[in-house]
């Protein structure tokens, strides 16, 4: 039986009933008094659960409200169902085995498993993730050595680079390598599906000083979706009708601000957040149709004007 399952049912009883003895623990689980203990220590500790010991009573208790563990069972739940879901398409795990699914599933309260059926976990379809690839790329990042990659852009252009991994990243079911392009001396983002093969050159990555990491760091905090840069610049959308209503339960930018507004007589939600790349928010933005406008900076607003009239122009071809 695992640990969270102890813990789970020694905070309900706390909550449940207000207190509870070791040797119930020690019933319900058939484990020792010792094994209880280190329970104990272990949520006062990790969780800083108020747990005392009432002489009097001969029990524990909750000194003070206590709630952080209250719906610890319904998150593990949709942890296990997310992972079994993604485990069940080997493009987001190109290498795992049934154990890693086993050991979360052991984790689960009885009562909640039943629940497996009744809830479902859908999880994008993913690229393909070569197995040679992903060791190639995991023994580069552990070993800090050097990649040769063999890559062809969107474009269709084929070319080979010397780079030095930093991050894999899987967003919206693509991989994605964040490396560091020796040919450019600059950051750069490959799409892992458009890479033909890899080489582990030997050559180690030199230590790069805490400027190196921080510019990095300041890459991936300030993107949006897959696109990453240094500089950041806010961008302002206006949404109405359905989109207004829809924008209102979405967090697209954990820095993004929603304003109430009112044009023409209509409701409008204004979202603004800061970014470093334009692409893929004009991606969004274009995908909620006549319901969303860009309104800042004007090189999102003159983006979005081009993407309409070439699909205007392509529309007339037809």
């Amino acid at each position: 039986m695992s640990q969270t399952e102890r813990i789970l049912f020694i905070d309900r009883k706390l909550r449940s009933q207000g207190s509870f003895t070791i040797s119930q623990v020690c019933k319900e689980f058939e484990i020792s008094s010792r094994q209880v203990k280190r329970d104990i220590e272990y949520m006062r500790d990790r969780f800083e659960a108020p747990i005392e010991w009432d002489f009097k009573e001969k029990s524990y208790h909750y000194s003070k409200s206590f709630d952080h563990l209250q719906f610890l069972d319904q998150h593990l739940l949709l942890t296990y169902l997310s992972m079994q879901s993604m485990l069940k398409n080997e493009n987001y795990f190109p290498a795992v085995s049934e154990e890693l699914l086993n050991n979360i599933e052991q984790m689960i309260p009885k009562d909640y498993i039943t629940l497996c059926d009744k809830i479902q976990y859908q999880v994008p379809q993913a690229n393909v993730m070569k197995p040679e690839l992903f060791y190639e790329i995991c023994t580069a990042l552990k070993k800090s050595l050097c990649l040769k990659l063999f890559y062809i852009s969107s474009k269709g252009i084929e070319s080979s680079r010397i780079v030095e991994p930093c991050r894999l990243i899987n967003y919206s079911g693509s991989w994605y390598l964040l490396s560091f392009d020796r040919l450019r001396e600059d950051f750069r983002t490959f799409q892992v599906s458009r890479i033909k093969k890899t080489e582990l050159t030997g050559q180690n990555i030199p230590k790069r000083d805490n400027t190196f990491e921080e510019k990095l760091e300041r890459l991936i905090s300030n993107g949006f979706g897959i696109f990453f840069g240094e500089k950041t610049e806010t961008v302002t959308i206006d949404f109405f009708s359905e989109a207004a209503n829809i924008i209102k339960t979405q967090i697209w930018h954990p820095k993004q601000k929603l304003e109430n507004i009112t044009q023409n007589g209509l409701l409008t939600i204004r979202l603004s957040f800061p970014t470093a790349r334009l692409t893929e928010v004009l991606s969004k933005t274009l995908s909620f149709g006549s319901e969303a406008i860009p309104v800042s900076p004007p090189r999102l607003v003159e983006l979005w004007k081009n993407e309409i009239k070439k699909m205007n122009d392509a529309s007339k071809k037809f």
